[in-house]
């Protein structure tokens, strides 16, 4: 164990964080910064929670701050609003055995801070800091392990994975998210203590997937995840992809096309990168022909189907879950100059709000392809240059704004409520969208009565 107190080690930390300590050492207790709050200041990486670890008990806390929640009392987790900041305060513990393989049977407080950093998951997550006293303690070479920028566990990775199976793709999260390297003990560890990860729920296991995806370049992590077994447990469907050799039209596998269309997708949208690694998941039962000439029809919709019982799997929203299916299967616009406006309406009718996600979506999958990209991306430029102009122009693309509603159509037909009704305004909105001109509201009631 070490303890460094040196001013080059000093961390630069809002005056926020020193006076919510300097509250807390005031009634004789100590406070360290830790975890994920240290390891992101060295870095300069941005905070939106800072995390402290404290020998004071929850209640003080919940005592001396007037804003507090407690989020985890039977941890001994208390979250509090102070002076605009989140600090997620917590009790130094130690834990004992962890039998259902994410949580530890039994908690026990009154510990010091070198005992509750010796149960953390990860060396960088191992160090506290005192900004007070300018005291940096580093049980585990946290600091030595930043600057190699390597993620090793504390202890036996083997022990740390059977403790919490979660660990296990935290580990090549943050990989993936801190561009650090794995030791070369956690792969196979990882893989040893594959039955605990599954033990884990799919919510959890989704949320850290989606936050390796929001990696600056999250192939790295899937191929991490590829490595350690993971990723066949989470996502059989994408095994087949694994050396599957494409036409003469791609440049590479399709595994490998999947973790190019990942990385050039924006990393605001993990969801989208996910939809990403997934868009061609069908082709390899969609295949027929020799391997240089095949072809893959229909392999947009069936993984439109396969997508959508993934991310079911997965329990995303039925939001999430339709713009998937919406995206997979029209990942393949096929945009060629002479196209009719009407058919580019018809198209953003059918695209609703994805357009022009959808538009990006194809010139990443372009770009991953790496052939015909030139021409490729010219084209879907001038696709997108052709919708803003026609959203400008176009009157109505939905029947929301058509200048007639269902009321109308009753009315002027004599009908009651039914499929009818809505049948004829579809009508109506096919006949705008081929003429935007008729949107007005007296040429649309006497083309009701045509209808």
């Amino acid at each position: 164990m070490s303890i460094y107190r040196a001013k080059r080690l000093r961390l630069d930390v809002p005056d926020e964080v020193v006076s919510l300590i300097k509250r807390i050492n005031r009634h004789k207790y100590q406070a360290y910064l830790v975890g994920g709050s240290v390891r992101d200041r060295i870095l300069k990486r941005e905070i939106y929670d800072w995390d402290v670890a404290t020998s004071a008990p929850p209640a003080l806390i919940m005592r001396l701050f007037k804003r507090t929640y407690p989020t985890g009392l039977k941890h001994g987790t208390v979250t509090v609003l102070y002076k605009g900041l989140k600090f997620e305060v917590t009790t130094f513990r130690s834990e004992s055995v962890y039998k259902d393989g994410r949580h530890p049977e039994e908690v026990r407080f009154g510990v010091d801070i070198y005992e509750d950093l010796s149960r953390r998951d990860f060396t960088i997550n191992s160090i506290a800091y005192n900004p007070i006293q300018n005291e940096i303690i580093d049980p585990y070479g946290g600091l030595k392990d930043i600057e190699r920028r390597l993620i090793r566990c504390v202890g036996r990775a083997v022990d740390r994975f059977s403790e919490d199976g979660l660990r296990c793709i935290r580990a090549i999260r943050f990989a993936a998210v801190l561009n650090f390297k794995l030791h070369r003990d956690i792969l196979p560890a990882i893989r040893e203590t594959i039955p605990v990860f599954m033990k884990v729920s799919i919510e959890r296991v989704r949320e850290e997937f989606l936050k390796l995806l929001s990696a600056e370049k999250p192939s790295r992590g899937i191929i991490y995840l590829h490595k350690s077994g993971i990723l066949e447990k989470i996502l059989p469907e994408l095994s087949s992809s694994i050396g599957f050799v494409q036409n003469r039209w791609h440049k590479h596998d399709l595994f490998t096309h999947s973790l190019k269309i990942v990385d050039y997708l924006p990393r605001t949208d993990p969801e989208l990168r996910l939809i990403g690694l997934l868009h061609d998941i069908a082709k390899p039962i969609c295949k027929t022909g020799p391997t240089e000439d095949a072809t893959y029809y229909g392999h947009d919709s069936k993984g439109a189907e396969m997508v959508e019982e993934i991310f079911k799997r997965f329990k995303f929203s039925n939001k999430s879950i339709e713009r998937a299916r919406l995206i997979v299967a029209n990942h393949m616009i096929g945009y060629k100059s002479d196209w009719s406006d009407a058919a580019i309406r018809r198209l953003m009718r059918r695209l609703n709000r994805e357009t022009y996600t959808i538009i990006e979506f194809q010139k990443a999958d372009v770009m991953a392809r790496g052939t015909s990209v030139k021409s490729s991306i010219r084209l879907l430029n001038e696709l997108k240059e052709r919708v803003e102009m026609l959203e400008r122009e176009s009157s109505a693309l939905n029947l929301h704004q058509l200048k007639v509603d269902g009321n109308d159509v009753m009315k002027i037909k004599d009908i009651t409520p039914s499929p009818e009704v809505g049948r004829i305004l579809k009508r109506l909105m096919e006949m705008v969208i081929e003429r935007p001109e008729l949107n007005r509201r007296d040429r649309l009631l006497r083309l009701i009565k045509r209808v």
